[in-house]
């Protein structure tokens, strides 16, 4: 059990982006997994050692509407895709229809119709992935345009994509369901003359991470800073 505890713990450290890989131990010894995301949270580790100002930021006051995300930019290329994945379920990717918005919106907390009209204003566009009549997850993606958390990004060169929101339900987790969305609408873009694909991740949010990580998503710090009456300032920001 320790040699087991110190591989999941030096995994973390050694190969941070993949951090997430730790979910896989809660299948074989869900007190081991607990133990090291414990260890996670209470220690310093490369991948959440961050520069004095960026922790400071972190800190401001929200009384006087300043706000910090601790963000990574993610970035895939759509002119050398991976090859296709077999989904563990006999999935079908199609554009979502006004029924499958209200199904998202009753079953998962966070989403509501109100958001997605602003995603629809944007003209962003929602693709599902359905298994036997049933939604198994959902992938929200933008051509021209980002926002993230109400906040209105620049614009897109000519030839990227923003996804929005991705979300696969947990019933449908670990069966390929992310990994078949992805890259069917990765293909589409592609077909369309689309050159690349680029999200916001929390970094902390590992399971994302690794998600998009296993994608060939290249990762880079994004961190976002809003202070009152100011757009939005984004830190190492490219998209070239």
């Amino acid at each position: 059990m320790e040699a087991d505890l110190w591989k999941a713990y030096r995994n973390l450290f050694v190969k941070p982006v993949h951090a997430a890989r730790l979910n896989q131990l809660h299948f074989k010894s869900p007190s081991i997994a607990r133990t090291a995301e414990t260890l996670l949270i209470m220690t310093s580790s490369r991948y959440q050692r961050r520069p004095a100002w960026q922790t400071m930021a972190g800190r401001l006051p929200r009384m006087f509407g300043a706000r910090y995300y601790d963000l990574f930019y993610g970035k895939k290329s759509l002119l050398s895709l991976t090859a296709p994945v077999h989904a563990g379920l006999a999935l079908e990717i199609r554009m979502a229809e006004p029924g499958d918005l209200e199904e998202i919106t009753r079953r998962q907390e966070g989403y509501s119709s109100a958001l997605f009209d602003q995603y629809t204003t944007l003209g962003s566009d929602c693709y599902v992935a359905h298994h036997g009549g049933k939604l198994q997850g959902f992938l929200w993606i933008n051509r021209q345009s980002m926002k993230f958390l109400g906040m209105k990004l620049p614009q897109l060169p000519l030839g990227h994509c923003f996804v929005h929101s991705v979300f696969v339900f947990p019933a449908a987790r670990r069966k390929g369901v992310f990994q078949f969305l992805f890259r069917t609408v990765c293909d589409e873009l592609s077909k369309d003359g689309y050159q690349s694909i680029c999200c916001l991740i929390d970094r902390m949010n590992f399971a994302s991470i690794q998600a998009f990580g296993n994608e060939g998503t290249r990762f880079r710090l994004a961190p976002i800073l809003k202070l009152p009456g100011i757009r939005p300032i984004l830190f190492y920001w490219t998209l070239s």
